[in-house]
């Protein structure tokens, strides 16, 4: 099965400019900074003793970030809901691109950590060390939370949005350099810029993630793709 390209432009963006930046806001102004700070204070006023923020906090923020996505992206869901192939032909697809996703990580892998000479990324580093502390939240953020909330953004909005306008190179460049650069951003706040070559791994991710999006004209199949990448390496990490 090769991974073919229609090349054919996309009908306008079903999302406003409104609902795209209030998904935008709810991401990256939200989740990388107020939602953590809201969370630390409601636990310190349950537990004033607290030393580090609830997970049950932590997890109804979770949820409101998954709802807010699906009710402000509705439309996008719809339209997407709308267009989807046969389920066949949808899983026969995604089955087919996490194998490339699988071999791409590897690949990209290889090669960032040979020219950052660490072993891991930071991100991967931070993700082995949360599902050792709090294993149900992580695993509940990375195979429930990421792939709703991160296809949502960055290919319901950022992929979507421009490809009725680009062609599918722009548009998975935009896409795939966004979804990959949340991966390291908190490692070159931090003065680590060795860590930025992993972006080729994330990057590569996400433009695969692009293209289950394209071959489909629908957002579920990025979802589901995501969700099984995401599985697979929870579930590795159990073992």
């Amino acid at each position: 099965m090769a991974v073919k390209l229609t090349g054919r432009k996309m009908d306008k963006a079903p999302l406003s400019p409104l609902r795209c930046l209030l998904l935008i806001l709810n991401y990256y102004v939200g989740f990388a900074y107020f939602y953590p700070r809201w969370a630390a204070r409601i636990t310190l006023w349950l537990n004033p003793w607290a030393i580090q923020t609830s997970s049950a906090v932590l997890f109804a923020f979770y949820i409101w970030m998954i709802l807010f996505s699906i009710i402000v992206a509705f439309p996008l869901f719809k339209e997407s809901w709308k267009k989807l192939p046969p389920l066949s032909k949808v899983l026969k697809n995604v089955f087919f691109l996490c194998i490339i996703v699988y071999l791409a990580n590897i690949g990209f892998s290889l090669i960032a950590s040979l020219l950052s000479g660490t072993a891991s990324s930071v991100n991967q580093e931070g993700l082995d060390q949360s599902m050792k502390a709090i294993p149900l939240l992580t695993a509940f953020i990375t195979v429930v939370y990421a792939p709703i909330v991160e296809e949502t953004l960055f290919r319901g909005v950022f992929f979507r949005c421009f490809r009725g306008k680009l062609n599918f190179i722009c548009s998975m460049l935009i896409s795939g350099l966004m979804f990959g650069s949340i991966h390291i951003y908190s490692s070159l706040l931090a003065g680590n810029f060795t860590d930025a070559w992993y972006l080729l791994t994330y990057a590569g991710i996400g433009f695969i993630l692009c293209i289950a999006y394209e071959q489909n004209d629908s957002i579920y199949p990025s979802i589901m793709l995501h969700f099984m990448v995401n599985l697979l390496g929870t579930l590795a990490m159990f073992l």
